[in-house]
């Protein structure tokens, strides 16, 4: 059976002028290849493709809060990418307030 895990990261030190940087995108993969039974649910990826052509909107926590909550609480587990700063970004502390608060299993993983 497929689990399904929301990768929780900074926006800062991984996203530099509205693009991923490319060291993320290879550890997403490499998280894709070590994992064959998961499917990531990854919003620094996936909404930073669309950023660009938003006519509304823009990248900030404020603007995001609801779309997140809502595929952590279809998700079996949250992923913390402890990326720098990880522990001081407002997004993910309230991502994984949110996992906890319904009763996902969060997990720590070193970058």
């Amino acid at each position: 059976m497929t689990k399904l895990v929301f990768l929780a990261m900074p926006t800062r030190g991984t996203v530099v002028d509205n693009k991923v940087k490319p060291e993320v995108n290879s550890f997403v993969a490499y998280l894709h290849d070590l994992h064959q039974n998961t499917a990531f649910l990854c919003p620094v990826i996936q909404d930073y493709q669309v950023l660009p052509y938003l006519t509304k909107g823009k990248a900030s926590w404020k603007e995001w809060e609801n779309r997140c909550k809502a595929k952590i609480k279809v998700a079996d587990e949250l992923w913390v990418l402890k990326y720098p700063e990880w522990n001081c970004s407002i997004g993910v502390a309230e991502e994984i307030e949110f996992a906890i608060t319904n009763g996902i299993k969060v997990v720590y993983i070193n970058v």
